[in-house]
């Protein structure tokens, strides 16, 4: 047993940040003396609401690439809080087979579905008023909002790193993905590939048509529309600049509430705010995004049908070549940032 130490200083850092230290905590304090060895997971034990909207073909997907990977050991042991909950939104004809499908993550008792009705998705409203009323939940309860689209592979481990850096009030954990074909999905199994073997999966074997012209080297690219410039260092590595990288764990304040219940610059609220002006309104900002941007740490693939999301292209300005159409304070932030992908 190691010797006992003063905990007056470590309850205040705690405090600071609206946390008070639990029994559990004091013993694996104690245990490793003066905390040199305190483990992550600690870090990790915190509860948090899952937001998933999932109708028509995307139960399938949910079933082979969103839960496929979150039941990889290392995704599905940081989700076992007990006060963690699955907000699923979709029909009352699909609940049977929604529920046996997200049991394989959470218990049953942890999953909400939510019954609604896609009528008014254009622009984004109906999709805007789950995630508003999920928000609501996270704010009364003080937990982060874990978003996880149903066509949306998530890296094993991928799910602990981001609750690390998500662990202070406040905190958004933003990742860059590329899109990559659907048939990715015959080659998941329950056995997890590592973060090299993903990439290879999603940017060779599975590789998207938005993700294959953003090449800056192209004369002719879609980088201005779609945002994302990648420059290949070798066979296996890519070196990626994304402006719009998704804040997929949010810790939401009263601020995020407001800004996503008024319009933007005269246009009226719609989920697409969650990318495209959100971040660089009340994240960015504020000092609040995390950005992970080595694939080693997390790696996340968005499955797209072969002929949607391709970004119109044009002649790449040579001397401008990651120029983008879109001038929000986070695109510019953004665009001073490299990620790496790595391959094997």
């Amino acid at each position: 047993m190691g010797s006992q130490i003063d905990f007056s200083k470590f309850d205040d850092r705690m405090a600071q940040f609206g946390y008070r230290r639990s029994s559990l905590c004091r013993n694996i304090w104690r245990h490793c003396g003066n905390g040199s060895h305190l483990n992550l997971e600690v870090r990790t034990m915190r509860p948090l609401i899952i937001f998933s909207v999932v109708y028509g073909k995307h139960i399938d997907w949910m079933n082979r690439a969103l839960v496929r990977s979150l039941a990889w050991p290392e995704n599905k042991a940081a989700l076992q809080h007990p006060n963690t909950k699955w907000f699923i939104w979709g029909d009352l004809e699909t609940t049977q087979s929604i529920y046996e499908i997200a049991t394989k993550v959470l218990p049953f008792n942890q999953i909400i579905l939510k019954q609604k009705r896609l009528e008014n998705n254009k622009g984004g409203v109906d999709l805007l008023g789950m995630m508003l009323e999920t928000q609501r939940h996270c704010l009364l309860e003080k937990v982060p909002m874990f978003t996880a689209p149903p066509d949306t592979v998530f890296s094993e481990g991928s799910v602990k790193a981001m609750m690390d850096y998500a662990e202070y009030p406040g905190t958004c954990v933003a990742v860059p993905h590329p899109r990559c074909l659907p048939t990715i999905m015959d080659d998941l199994t329950d056995r997890p590939p590592t973060n090299p073997q993903l990439v290879n999966l999603a940017l060779k074997k599975h590789v998207h048509d938005a993700w294959k012209t953003c090449d800056v080297s192209s004369l002719v690219s879609g980088i201005h529309v779609g945002g994302i410039a990648w420059n290949r260092l070798n066979e296996h590595t890519w070196a990626v600049q994304h402006r719009l990288p998704t804040i997929y764990i949010a810790n939401f304040t009263d601020d995020d509430r407001k800004f996503f219940h008024k319009p933007f610059k005269g246009v009226a609220p719609q989920y697409g705010m969650w990318d495209h002006e959100w971040p660089g309104s009340e994240v960015i900002p504020k000092e609040r995004q995390r950005t992970i941007g080595s694939s080693d740490i997390a790696f996340i693939a968005e499955c797209t049908e072969y002929h949607k999301n391709i970004p119109t292209q044009r002649l790449t300005n040579p001397e401008e070549r990651d120029a983008f159409h879109r001038n929000e304070l986070h695109n510019h932030v953004n665009r001073q940032y490299v990620s790496c992908f790595r391959g094997e």
